[in-house]
């Protein structure tokens, strides 16, 4: 119940500021890179996402929640919950209030921990922070593009077959 009371007024602040704010064109900084999801992988302890630029063979990994990952999964594969999981009710009530994400970036690691940027607004500039799973997540429903910090990609970016992860094959869940 806190979860619906929390977006329905994240989604009416958002809607008062895509009204009244200057309108500017919303863009990474110089200093970002777009990535794609190269792949989701689960194990014991939960999964990772993939992120990689297409003229790259090295990715981004980013670890998740194992549900998050089966979100993750569900989204790149088109596959349908019988009823309307946390994502889809967030990008519900976006486009019934007529707001537009923009872009995510992942912007920088502390610790273990990423953190990410939805950017959203009809043209208007407004940043909200958020899990790297979650901007993910909304990125890919709502077809907008990725972008990594490019200090992170160079840094923390690995070969796949490093990672002792195995790809899974989602029509065995």
């Amino acid at each position: 119940m806190r979860l619906i009371i929390a977006l329905a007024a994240a989604v009416i602040v958002l809607f008062f500021f895509t009204q009244t704010a200057e309108k500017t064109q919303i863009m990474p900084p110089e200093d970002y890179v777009e990535v794609t999801v190269k792949d989701v992988r689960i194990y014991e302890k939960g999964g990772v996402v993939l992120l990689g630029e297409n003229a790259s063979s090295e990715v981004l990994p980013i670890y998740v929640a194992v549900d998050q990952a089966h979100e993750l999964l569900r989204t790149m594969h088109n596959i349908s919950a019988e009823r309307p999981l946390t994502h889809d009710l967030i990008k519900r009530i976006l486009d019934s209030a007529n707001i537009k994400l923009s872009y995510v970036s992942i912007d920088r690691l502390e610790g273990d921990i990423y953190y990410a940027t939805i950017a959203a607004g009809n043209g208007a500039a407004l940043k909200i922070d958020a899990r790297p799973s979650d901007s993910i997540i909304l990125a890919l429903k709502n077809r907008i593009p990725i972008y990594a910090h490019g200090n992170l990609m160079k840094e923390k970016s690995v070969l796949p077959e490093r990672l002792e992860i195995q790809s899974f094959k989602y029509e065995t869940v």
